[in-house]
């Protein structure tokens, strides 16, 4: 195991890279998964590697993503972070020093701050993949507060100081044991005036086939290698790439929300509706009762007519006697 600064490379030190991705809708979960698993075209890997690569917990995207459903409370915002997707590595020249029990370990202590972090059960899935120029781990996390049950990123994630105590707390407790550096504070804020070349041009990377794994990690802790500084140098052209391929993740994410709306209506139609049939049902059941009323009202109606009838028919009868024998009494009377 390496300890304290080992040779000399970005900037005479070796690096922690850790970088975050907030997920928001199965989607971009799933396509992560995909690029994840390799079931997609992957221009920066090399097919021939593929085997090379781990995986722990799931062995395909659908696995996995079907963990990350079981952990997502059933009552959740419309906005809420589904996942955290966690990219660990190290600056290029670190990685290549380290053989390979040294990036295992490196990796197997990075999963174990994850874990302790965020709680077991909620990191679904953690990948090595060796197929590129430097080997990374993704780590896919559900930002489940156990202590509420509720879905809550920003208590990891939220805002520039807990990001910052983060990366410290990485350096510190992962990196170190390994002899890498933590990246430099506020680095970020301080390079405002490139982060416009720095930011763009890491998000179009993915276009570029000219820049892998380790040019991109270089752009994130604003150490550029010499292959990303002739990328840089390219200026507009991969800008305007970047300015592209912006306009696309906005356009996507317009896309999804309008998906997530549409379906949320649907699913409220669908609710209406149910509750409208089940109204329907109680109501046919109120008439039918009432049916049955009314024809018992009927029978009874029926009853007494004919009591009625009874009635008057015993009543006339009568009368027609007394009248009968009215006359036989007056004539014995007479002398």
């Amino acid at each position: 195991m390496q300890s304290g600064r080992a040779g000399a490379t970005l900037g005479g030190m070796k690096y922690a890279i850790l970088r975050t991705q907030k997920l928001k809708a199965t989607g971009a979960v799933w396509r992560s998964l995909k690029h994840a698993f390799r079931e997609q075209p992957t221009p920066n890997a090399d097919p021939a590697k593929a085997a090379q690569n781990a995986h722990l917990g799931a062995t395909s995207a659908a696995e996995a993503m079907q963990k990350v459903r079981k952990r997502l409370p059933e009552k959740r915002r419309k906005d809420a972070v589904l996942a955290i997707e966690y990219l660990i590595t190290a600056s290029p020249e670190a990685m290549q020093a380290m053989d390979a029990r040294g990036r295992d370990g490196y990796f197997n202590d990075a999963l174990k701050w994850l874990r302790e972090r965020h709680g077991g059960s909620n990191v679904v899935y953690a990948g090595i993949h060796r197929d590129e120029t430097t080997p990374h781990m993704y780590a896919y996390v559900v930002p489940l507060d156990e202590a509420t049950g509720r879905l809550n990123c920003r208590k990891w994630l939220g805002g520039a100081k807990a990001l910052s105590e983060m990366q410290t707390d990485f350096a510190d407790n992962v990196g170190a044991r390994h002899g890498l550096e933590r990246g430099i504070k506020g680095s970020r804020a301080k390079h405002q005036r490139v982060q416009r070349h720095y930011g763009l041009v890491n998000r179009a990377a993915d276009q570029v086939a000219e820049l892998g794994m380790l040019d991109r990690a270089s752009l994130g802790v604003g150490k550029p290698t010499k292959k990303a500084l002739e990328a840089i140098e390219g200026g507009d052209s991969y800008i305007t790439l970047a300015q592209q391929h912006q306009a696309r993740q906005k356009a996507t994410k317009a896309r999804e929300k309008a998906l997530f709306e549409q379906g949320h209506e649907l699913r409220n139609q669908k609710a209406r509706a149910e509750q409208q049939q089940a109204q329907a049902a109680i109501a046919q059941k109120q008439v039918q009762e009432l049916r049955q009323q009314l024809e018992a009202e009927k029978r009874r109606a029926a009853k007494a007519d004919e009591l009625a009838a009874t009635y008057r028919a015993g009543r006339d009868q009568a009368i027609d006697e007394l009248r009968a024998l009215r006359p036989q009494r007056g004539h014995g009377l007479e002398r």
